[in-house]
C-alpha cells in the first residue's frame, strides 16, 4: 500500500486561545472543545494545549472542569493533550501550587487510560506547537492502493481514508 502525501489542511485555532501558536496556514474559529483542530475535521480532531502551570491549575482547582473538558475531548476521534513540559520538569510542581506532583501524573494516567486520551509531554513550548501542527495519519485524504495478482498484473485502487 502507498500513500499519497498531501499539503496538511488548515489548523483551526480556537478563538478562546489566549497564547495560540502560529501555523503557516490557519484560521480562527470557534472549538466546542480543545484549543486546535483541523479544517474539516473539526468534528474528529481535537488538541488540548496546556502549560505546566495551567495544567497543575486545572488539575487541582479546576479540576471539575478540566475532567469535563477531558471527557467531551473523549468523544472525538483523534483527541490528544499536548503539556508544553518534559515529564521531569513536570514533576518539579510551579510555586503556586500545593498539588503534589504524584498525584497530578496520577490523575492524567489515569485519565488517558479511562478516556483513551493520548497524552503528549513536549518538552517545551516550540515542541508543542511541532506536535499540534502535525496532521495525524488517520486524517489522510487518499490511500492508493497497488494490487498486483498472481498474473503479474496491476490494479491500482484510490479510496478516501476511512472515517471513524
Amino acid at each position: 500500500m502507498i500513500v499519497e502525501s498531501r499539503p496538511c489542511p488548515p489548523v483551526v485555532v480556537d478563538d478562546r486561545e489566549r497564547l495560540p501558536y502560529e501555523f503557516p496556514s490557519w484560521v480562527p474559529g470557534r472549538l466546542p472543545t480543545g484549543d486546535y483542530s483541523l479544517v474539516g475535521l473539526e468534528s474528529k480532531v481535537a488538541v488540548e494545549r496546556k502549560s505546566k502551570e495551567d495544567a497543575y491549575q486545572s488539575l487541582g482547582c479546576d479540576r471539575d472542569r478540566f475532567e469535563a473538558e477531558i471527557l467531551r475531548l473523549s468523544e472525538f476521534c483523534y483527541p490528544a493533550l499536548v503539556i508544553e513540559s518534559s515529564l521531569p520538569d513536570f514533576l518539579v510542581p510551579p510555586p503556586f501550587s500545593s498539588m503534589h506532583p504524584r498525584a497530578a501524573i496520577a490523575t492524567l494516567l489515569a485519565w488517558s487510560v479511562r478516556y483513551r486520551l493520548p497524552i503528549f509531554f513536549a518538552g517545551d513550548r516550540w515542541h508543542a506547537q511541532a506536535i499540534v501542527g502535525r496532521k495525524p495519519p488517520q486524517a489522510r485524504d487518499r490511500l492508493i492502493i497497488v494490487r498486483v495478482n498472481q498474473n503479474n498484473q496491476r490494479g491500482v485502487e484510490t479510496r478516501h481514508a476511512e472515517q471513524c
